[in-house]
């Protein structure tokens, strides 16, 4: 799959294997993949809709939000949790 609406990076987003979400949540945090959403013409308000559906589907389920990770630049507890 290879989304290019919010809507079908949600749907993808909630497809992740649990498993996997911890290192899809890295790789999607990372500045490389940022800029590359961007260049490609996703707005800053668009990206952040794909981070706080990672977020999201972190406390779906039930999986502890890690408050960072190498390389990564976003921060999905604060996004799980804006009043934290």
């Amino acid at each position: 799959m290879n989304p290019t609406t919010i809507p079908e990076w949600v749907e993808y987003i909630t497809l992740i294997p649990e498993d996997e979400l911890i290192n899809q949540a890295a790789a999607m945090g990372n500045q490389k993949f940022i800029d590359t959403l961007m260049d490609e013409g996703y707005s800053a308000s668009d990206i952040s809709k794909i981070h706080t559906a990672v977020a999201l589907r972190f406390q779906k389920t039930g999986r502890r939000i890690p408050l960072e990770f190498e390389d990564c630049v976003v921060n999905y507890f604060a996004l799980a949790n804006p009043i934290f």
